[in-house]
């Protein structure tokens, strides 16, 4: 919030604070203000917009895959508020997003202060009751009768948000605000998300080919190998096939048994590579999530 505050005081373009921490139903719950959904051109299809702490407005994938209704409530997965065996805080749908076809079509939008009060920087409980106490409820929904007892505890001004979004007045604010955040002393930084995005799948698509290139060449190094392999074993067998072809074996029979054994060993080994394929796809990000931490 001390960026924000930063930000808002040159007056250098419209500030928007993001905070997204937490989940409810595995769908990403984001803490804004209401200049993001007019920043973003973002419509009511059904209900309003939020009003107070408490309330959410649902993207309209979110909606349609949780068959979620105006006055539904969304329990939170994870929260700093309550202990591991209390209930959890829960949202209610005052709306529905109509869709946008982008990320926000997967997302839960709350106030600021609903997303501080997840957090566990504030809460709510039974009126003159002491922090502490067993009279001191905590409220696990935010209702208009409820929602006065809710208060925070620190400064305001230095709570935490996952970033801010600026749409600079000019081009000369931009180059301003740029300017500021260079300095190697500083503890945020700015990004362009189109700059970063584009630089990013230049990056991918130069390691894709790089990857095809090493591929092709593997292959063909382990079909050269292969070809290798089975002539220096035909050589060695020879006197063998010699054997074979005295005792009244003809060149059928005798290329018949080459390639039956040549035939078992790929079938062997395209199952073995099958299944090394299919163990690496279901563990091998946990695989190297391990051996990397």
């Amino acid at each position: 919030m001390e960026q924000l505050s930063r930000i808002k005081t040159q007056e250098l373009g419209l500030a928007i604070p993001l905070h997204a921490r937490f989940l409810a139903r595995d769908r990403q719950i984001v803490g804004t203000t209401k200049d993001y959904t007019r920043m973003r051109g973002l419509r009511v299809a059904r209900g309003r917009l939020w009003n107070m702490a408490g309330e959410c407005v649902i993207g309209a994938r979110v909606a349609d895959q949780l068959k979620l209704q105006l006055g539904d409530k969304i329990p939170v997965s994870k929260s700093t508020m309550f202990t591991l065996d209390a209930p959890p805080l829960r949202l209610r749908v005052v709306g529905v997003l109509d869709t946008s076809e982008t990320p926000d079509d997967d997302a839960i939008f709350v106030d600021l202060d609903t997303a501080w009060i997840i957090e566990g920087l504030g809460h709510g409980h039974t009126r003159g009751a002491q922090h502490g106490s067993a009279e001191a409820t905590l409220y696990t929904d935010i209702t208009k009768e409820n929602v006065g007892s809710f208060h925070f505890h620190g400064d305001r001004a230095k709570f935490p948000i996952t970033a801010v979004i600026v749409n600079p007045n000019s081009d000369k604010s931009q180059t301003i605000l740029l300017g500021q955040y260079f300095s190697p002393d500083e503890t945020a930084q700015i990004v362009r998300p189109r700059e970063v995005m584009d630089s990013l799948l230049e990056r991918i698509v130069m390691i894709r080919s790089y990857m095809i290139v090493i591929i092709g060449m593997v292959s063909l190094v382990t079909l050269l190998t292969m070809a290798l392999v089975i002539v220096l074993s035909i050589r060695l067998r020879r006197a063998e096939l010699v054997t074979m072809s005295k005792i009244g074996c003809s060149r059928f029979t005798i290329t018949s048994i080459l390639g039956t054994q040549i035939a078992i060993i790929i079938t062997a080994g395209t199952a073995l590579a099958t299944v090394m394929a299919i163990l690496t796809n279901a563990y091998g990000a946990e695989l190297v999530r391990l051996l990397v931490l």
